[in-house]
């Protein structure tokens, strides 16, 4: 919207078809052209396009993190147990 109202006609669409355009990016959860493209800006945009496709994979993602933090708790809890027992076999020898 600023876009269009900019004092500086460099600064404005060229054209209404290049605002329609816009519009109808902005109505397609794509980014528009009137903004500073960025990362962080084009990721919302596709999250909020994609809401199943972002959902699944946040949950698959958060699924393997859990796992690998599960598994290496387990390793270390192992690890400790198997101590404790060379530990318990040297003193009863």
């Amino acid at each position: 919207m600023l876009k269009a109202l900019a004092k500086d006609p460099a600064r404005r669409y060229a054209s209404a078809k290049e605002l329609a355009d816009d519009l109808g990016r902005y109505l397609e959860q794509r980014p528009v052209r009137a903004r500073p493209d960025s990362a962080g800006y084009r990721f919302t945009r596709f999250v909020r396009r994609n809401r199943v496709v972002a959902t699944a994979v946040a949950v698959v993602v958060l699924s393997l993190v859990s796992g690998v933090a599960v598994s290496a708790w387990q390793a270390a809890a192992a690890r400790r147990a198997q101590e404790r027992a060379e530990q318990a076999l040297r003193q009863s020898e």
